[in-house]
C-alpha cells in the first residue's frame, strides 16, 4: 500500500494514501500531483516510486509522497527549461518548476522535469478529477458564459507575446496543451518552438472549433474575428488584444456586479505589538461596484517595535487618501489612467513614510517601513498592485490561485533564471525583502499594477504572510473560503475562521486579511449580442482602429511597462529577413529612390565629420553582470523578521518600470 507523509515537518507521519488528515497531528494532507516532462518517464510503470518520494499515478503525472522535503534543485538549468523561470510574472498561466529526475547517465540529457500547477480539483478520494491534471479549453468551453469565453481568448492573446519573446509561444497553438484552471487559461508545459517566427493568425489552430460552438452572444463576433485573422488581417497581437477588450467592455454592459469586503487582523499568538494595518476598518461590511466602494487594503509592517506598526498604519491612512481624487473621477478614468493613478498614489505614500524616517533620523537598521497589496473594482475590472511578500489569492467554485509574486530574494533568483522556485526557497536569506514601502525613495521602488477580468462569482483573499506562509491557503481554501461561495457562512465568520486557521497552523506572526467577494448576474433575461459593426466603430472612436492589410506582416518586438515583458523581450531574438514570413516586394523605383536618399545622407555626413573637430567623449562603464546571489547574501529589505540593513546599490538591469501593468505601450488600451 501506498504511503503519504505528512507535510508538517515537525511531523512527517506517514499515512495511508486515501486519508485526508494526518492521522498524528491532524494537518490536511498535501497531495501534489505534477507533470512529468522527458521521454525518459516512458520507462518507468505506473504505480513505480521514484527517487524515493515520486509515485507514478498514470503516464506523466505523479504525486509526491514527501512533500515536506526539499526538492532537488540544480545549478544549471538547461534551455528547454529557462522559460518556465523567466515567465514567472505569468504564474496563473505557466506552471512553476518543482524538481527533476536526474538522468541515469550523466553523458546524455534523459532529465525530467516536474512541473507544478497550485490547487487541482481533486475527487473525495483525493484523486484527480480530470485524467490529465486539468481539463482542456474544448472541454469546458460550451460550459461558459459568453463573457468567459472572451476573457479565456483576451487571455491567450495576451500572453503571445511574452512567449513568443522566450522562444515557447507554440505552446498556445498546441489544443492538448491549452488547458483551464478555474477563471484561467493554464498551459500545461512549455515545448521549444520548431522556429523562431509565427504568425498570430495560427491562434485559429485551437481557435477555429471553439468559434463553431460559441455562445449565441458572441457567435457573430467570433466569426468575423476568425476570418479576420485567418486572412491575415489581424496585424499583431496589439491589435488583437484591442477587438477583444472591445467586445469584453461591451459584452459587460449586460452584466450586474456586487462586490461585498471585510476585514480582520490579529496579533497572533507569540508577537506583543501588531504591525499589520487594513483597509476598510475591521468588522465593517463595505458593498458596491465601483472603486470608492470596493478599496481593499493589508500591509504588513517593518522595522521592529512600534517602527512597523507606524508604517503600515500610515500606508493604509495615505494610500486610502491618495486615491480620493482618482476615485470621484472613476467614470472617466482608462485603464492606463488607473494605472497610473495607482501608481502615483503609491508613490505619494512612499515619499510620506520616507521622509518621516529622514526627519526622525532612521538610518539602517531603524528605517520602517511595510508591504503592500491593495485592490479596486470596477464592474468587470479588478485592479490590484504589490510590493513586499503580502499576497493575493484568486478563489472559485473550483480552483484557488495565487495571483501575485513576492518580490524577495527566492522569486527574484527564479525571475533571473538561478534557480527552481521550491529549493531556492530554502536559501538562508531567501524570505528577505528587496522592496517595501518607505525604505527607499519613490524612484527606487516598483510596485507591480494589474488587472483582472472577472466574469462569475469568486472571491479574492488579501493577506500577510502570518496566513499565507506554509501553503496554508492552498492547503485549506477548499474548508475555509469555498463555503462563502457555496453561501454555507458569511464574510464575517469567515475572517474569524481564518484567524484562527493562521494562528493555530502558523502562529509565528501577526495575522491580517481582506475578503472580497465579487458577485456577478445578467442585466436582463437575455444577453445582447455582439456586433462586429459595432466593435470596429467604437474602436474608431477611441482611435484605436489600424489600417489592416491583406498579407501578414512580421510583429515587431515592443517594450511592454510589464517587467516581465522586458526580461522576455530584452532576451528574444530580434525578426530578421530569415524568420519572418516574406512580404511584398517594393517596385524598382522605391528601391532607386531610397538608395538614392541614403548616398545623400552618407555625403552629408562624411562632409560634416571632415569639417569637425573632434571633442573627447566621456567614458562611459557598462553595469555590471548580473551573477547568482549566494545564500549569505544580506537582504536589500527584511522579511519583518529580519533585521534591516542598509540597500545596497541593485544593478539598472535589475529595475524594473515604475508602472508595471500588463499592459502594450502602444496607444491601445490592452490590459490583462
Amino acid at each position: 500500500m501506498s504511503t503519504l507523509y505528512c507535510s508538517n515537518s515537525t511531523c512527517q507521519s506517514p499515512n495511508p494514501l486515501e486519508n485526508s488528515f494526518c492521522e498524528v497531528c491532524g494537518l490536511i494532507l498535501a497531495k501534489r500531483y505534477l507533470w512529468a516532462v522527458g521521454d525518459w518517464i516512458k520507462a518507468f510503470q505506473t504505480g513505480e516510486l521514484l527517487e524515493e518520494r515520486y509515485l507514478l499515478k498514470s503516464t506523466q503525472i505523479l504525486l509526491d509522497t514527501r512533500p515536506a522535503q526539499i526538492p532537488q534543485g540544480t545549478e544549471e538549468i538547461p534551455p528547454r527549461i529557462m522559460p518556465y523561470l523567466k515567465l514567472l510574472p505569468f504564474r496563473l498561466h505557466i506552471p512553476l518548476v518543482y524538481s527533476f529526475l536526474p538522468s541515469p547517465d550523466p553523458e546524455i540529457d534523459l532529465d525530467v522535469w516536474l512541473l507544478e500547477y497550485g490547487a487541482l480539483q481533486l475527487d473525495e478520494q483525493g484523486n484527480l478529477k480530470y485524467p490529465h491534471l486539468l481539463p482542456e479549453l474544448k472541454e469546458v468551453w460550451q460550459e461558459a458564459t459568453p463573457l468567459r469565453q472572451l476573457i479565456w481568448l483576451q487571455q491567450m492573446a495576451r500572453l503571445w507575446r511574452p512567449l513568443q519573446g522566450q522562444g515557447v509561444v507554440s505552446a498556445l497553438l498546441n489544443p492538448f496543451l491549452v488547458r483551464v484552471n478555474g477563471p484561467n487559461i493554464q498551459l500545461l508545459e512549455l515545448p521549444l518552438d520548431d522556429h523562431k517566427y509565427h504568425a498570430i493568425k495560427e491562434l485559429m489552430n485551437v481557435w477555429s472549433e471553439l468559434f463553431k460552438i460559441a455562445h449565441p452572444a458572441i457567435a457573430d463576433f467570433c466569426k468575423n474575428l476568425g476570418e479576420k485573422l485567418e486572412k491575415g488581417k489581424i496585424p499583431h497581437a496589439d491589435y488583437l488584444i484591442s477587438l477583444l477588450e472591445t467586445a469584453i467592455a461591451d459584452l459587460a454592459l449586460n452584466y450586474q456586479y456586487n462586490y461585498q469586503i471585510m476585514t480582520a487582523t490579529d496579533v497572533g499568538i507569540r508577537r506583543k505589538h501588531n504591525e499589520d494595518a487594513c483597509y476598510p476598518p475591521i468588522n465593517q461590511l463595505k458593498q458596491g461596484n465601483q472603486p470608492q466602494d470596493t478599496l481593499a487594503i493589508v500591509c504588513d509592517g517593518i522595522g521592529g517595535q512600534d517602527a512597523g506598526e507606524i508604517a503600515s498604519q500610515l500606508a493604509v491612512e495615505q494610500l486610502s487618501q491618495n486615491l480620493t481624487t482618482c476615485f470621484e473621477e472613476s467614470h472617466h478614468q482608462s485603464f492606463q489612467d488607473w494605472v497610473e493613478n495607482i501608481n502615483q498614489a503609491i508613490s505619494k505614500t512612499n515619499d510620506v513614510i520616507s521622509q518621516r524616517n529622514d526627519q526622525e533620523e532612521r538610518t539602517q537598521r531603524d528605517r520602517m517601513g511595510t508591504t503592500l497589496v491593495m485592490s479596486l473594482a470596477r464592474n468587470h475590472e479588478f485592479y490590484w498592485a504589490n510590493l513586499g511578500d503580502s499576497r493575493l489569492y484568486w478563489v472559485t467554485s473550483n480552483s484557488c490561485q495565487q495571483v501575485t509574486v513576492d518580490d524577495d530574494f527566492a522569486s527574484r533568483e527564479v525571475r533571473l533564471g538561478y534557480g527552481l522556485y521550491r529549493s531556492v526557497q530554502q536559501y538562508a536569506h531567501a524570505g528577505s525583502l528587496v522592496q517595501a514601502i518607505g525604505i527607499m525613495q519613490s524612484e527606487q521602488i516598483h510596485s507591480t499594477i494589474d488587472r483582472l477580468l472577472v466574469s462569475d462569482q469568486g472571491l479574492f483573499l488579501l493577506c500577510s504572510d502570518g496566513l499565507s506562509d506554509l501553503d496554508r491557503v492552498e492547503q485549506y481554501w477548499q474548508i475555509e473560503l469555498l463555503p462563502i461561495l457555496t453561501g454555507e457562512i458569511d464574510l464575517s465568520t469567515a475572517c474569524d475562521r481564518l484567524i484562527t486557521l493562521a494562528n493555530e497552523k502558523n502562529g509565528h506572526d501577526n495575522v491580517t486579511i481582506a475578503l472580497v467577494h465579487y458577485q456577478i448576474e445578467p442585466s436582463t433575461s437575455e444577453i445582447l449580442p455582439l456586433s462586429w459593426v459595432d466593435i470596429e466603430t467604437s474602436m474608431i472612436k477611441l482611435g484605436s482602429a489600424e489600417v489592416l492589410v491583406e498579407e501578414p506582416q512580421p510583429e515587431e518586438f515592443f517594450i511592454s511597462s510589464t517587467p516581465s515583458d522586458v526580461e522576455t523581450i530584452a532576451n528574444a531574438e530580434p525578426l530578421t529577413e530569415e524568420n519572418s514570413p516574406q512580404s511584398p516586394k517594393a517596385p524598382f523605383w522605391q528601391w532607386a529612390g531610397l538608395c538614392l536618399m541614403i548616398l545623400v545622407f552618407l555625403g552629408y555626413t562624411v562632409n560634416q565629420w571632415l569639417n569637425k573637430t573632434p571633442e573627447p567623449q566621456p567614458i562611459v562603464t557598462p553595469n555590471p553582470e548580473i551573477t547568482p546571489l549566494p545564500s549569505s547574501l544580506p537582504s536589500l529589505i527584511p522579511s519583518p523578521s529580519s533585521p534591516v540593513v542598509t540597500p545596497l546599490a541593485t544593478p539598472s538591469s535589475l529595475s524594473s518600470p515604475a508602472i508595471t501593468p500588463s499592459v502594450s505601450s502602444s496607444p491601445i488600451p490592452s490590459p490583462f
